[in-house]
C-alpha cells in the first residue's frame, strides 16, 4: 500500500478513518490539527497508508521549528498522549520507512512520539526489524477512569476518605458546578489561568489558544467548560474535550485562596457524571509528572487507573519532554516565573509557548 502525505484539514478521509480507528483520540482529529495550526503556525505532516479511498493506518506529526528548543517532528504537540494509529507491525514499518527518508532531509534534530506504551515501537526502544531505533523515556503517568451507565457504581470508585469527602465538602459549603460554554466563560478561565500558571511557575498559554479551542472544539460540541462558583464568586474552571467514548480533562485554572472549598474534585466528578449520562466509557484525567506526588495521589483518589506514559524519541532524546520536574533547570524556571508579575508572564508566555510544542 502507498504511503502518502495528507492534509487533515481538507481531506475527508482523515476523520472518517478516525471514526473506526479504536486508538483515535481528540488530539488526532482535524479539529485539534486546526487549533495547533492556527495558534502556533506549525506545519503538519500526516503520513497515511491507504488502500483506495480508505486509510488503513497513519502516523501524524507537526514540524516544530524553534531556536530555543530545537527543530523536531512531534506526534502530537500539546497533547498528553496520542496513541499509535498503526496497529500492525507491517503497517508501522512501511510508515516509518517513508518517515525516516523524509526526516533525514528535513533539517530537524529529532522525532518525538507521545504515544504512551507502544509495543510496536519495541519494548526495548526499537521499531520493527530494528531499522528505526527509538529511545523510550517514561517521565509521566496516565490516569484513566472507567465510566458506566451505573452512576452510583462509578461514584464508588472515588476514594471514600479523600475524593468523595471532597465532593460532599464542596456541596456542603455552597459550591455550585455550572456548565457555561460561552466565550465569556473561556475569557474568565484564561484570566484565572494566568494566576494559576504563575503559581505553578510555568509560562501561561496565549489567549489565542483558548480562543481557537472555543471556536473549533467547544462551539461545534466537542467539549465544554465547567465552573465552580460560590455565592456568585468564581473559584475555578476546567475545560473538557470528548471524542469517541472518551471524555478528556484538558485544562484547569483555580484561584488559590478558594482551594479550601475542594472544588477541583467536585468539577471532575460533575464531568464524570456527565460522561456516564451520555454514554462515555472512559474519563481521561491526563498526564502527570512522576515527580508530582500530590497530583498523582489526587488522580488515584478520583478512581484513576495508573498507566505508564512513555514517549519515544529518534535518533536522540531531546527537548522539553525529556526534562524531569525535579531537575535543576526545571526548578530554576519555576522559581523565576513564580516571582514574576502576571503583567510580565502574559507577554512572555505569548512569545515562548510556541517553542514548547
Amino acid at each position: 500500500m502507498p504511503v502518502e502525505l495528507i492534509d487533515p484539514l481538507n481531506d475527508q478521509r482523515w476523520d472518517a478513518f478516525l471514526d473506526w480507528c479504536p486508538n483515535a483520540s481528540i488530539f488526532h482529529t482535524a479539529a485539534w490539527a486546526r487549533v495547533i495550526t492556527e495558534t502556533y503556525g506549525y506545519r503538519h505532516r500526516y503520513y497515511a497508508l491507504s488502500q483506495g479511498d480508505r486509510i488503513e493506518a497513519a502516523l501524524p506529526f507537526f514540524e516544530v521549528r524553534s531556536f530555543l528548543t530545537g527543530n523536531r517532528w512531534v506526534s502530537l504537540p500539546f497533547s498528553d498522549h496520542a496513541p499509535l494509529l498503526a496497529t500492525q507491525a507491517e503497517h508501522l514499518g512501511e510508515l516509518l520507512e517513508r518517515i525516516a527518508a523524509d526526516f533525514s532531509r528535513s533539517g530537524c534534530r529529532y522525532i518525538e512520539i507521545r504515544s504512551g506504551e507502544a509495543p510496536l515501537l519495541g519494548a526495548a526502544g526499537t521499531a520493527p526489524q530494528g531499522r528505526h531505533p527509538f529511545i523510550r523515556l517514561e517521565h509521566h503517568k496516565l490516569h484513566l477512569i472507567p465510566l458506566s451507565e451505573d452512576i452510583d457504581a462509578t461514584y464508588k470508585r472515588l476514594d471514600k476518605r479523600r475524593a468523595r469527602w471532597a465532593v460532599r465538602y464542596a456541596a456542603k459549603h455552597g459550591v455550585e458546578i455550572i456548565r457555561d460554554d460561552s466565550i465569556e466563560a473561556m475569557r474568565s478561565f484564561h484570566r484565572i489561568s494566568l494566576g494559576t500558571r504563575r503559581k505553578l511557575g510555568v509560562p501561561p498559554q496565549p489567549w489565542k489558544l483558548f480562543e481557537n479551542v472555543h471556536r473549533i472544539i467547544i462551539e461545534p460540541g466537542h467539549g465544554f467548560l465547567l465552573t465552580a462558583r460560590r455565592e456568585g464568586i468564581t473559584l475555578g474552571s476546567m475545560v473538557f474535550f470528548h471524542h469517541g467514548r472518551t471524555v478528556t480533562a484538558k485544562y484547569n485554572a483555580s484561584i488559590k485562596e478558594y482551594l479550601k472549598y475542594q472544588f477541583a474534585e467536585a468539577i471532575l466528578w460533575a464531568a464524570m457524571k456527565w460522561g456516564c449520562e451520555n454514554g462515555f466509557t472512559i474519563f481521561d484525567v491526563g498526564r502527570t509528572a512522576i515527580d508530582n506526588a500530590g497530583l498523582l495521589s489526587m488522580k488515584r483518589h478520583m478512581g484513576g487507573e495508573e498507566l505508564p506514559l512513555p514517549y519515544y524519541y529518534h535518533p536522540e532524546a531531546k527537548g522539553v519532554g525529556t526534562i524531569r520536574e525535579k531537575s535543576l533547570s526545571y526548578r530554576a524556571m519555576k522559581a523565576i516565573f513564580k516571582h514574576m508579575p502576571v503583567a510580565l508572564t502574559r507577554p512572555i508566555g505569548n512569545l515562548l509557548y510556541k517553542h514548547f510544542g
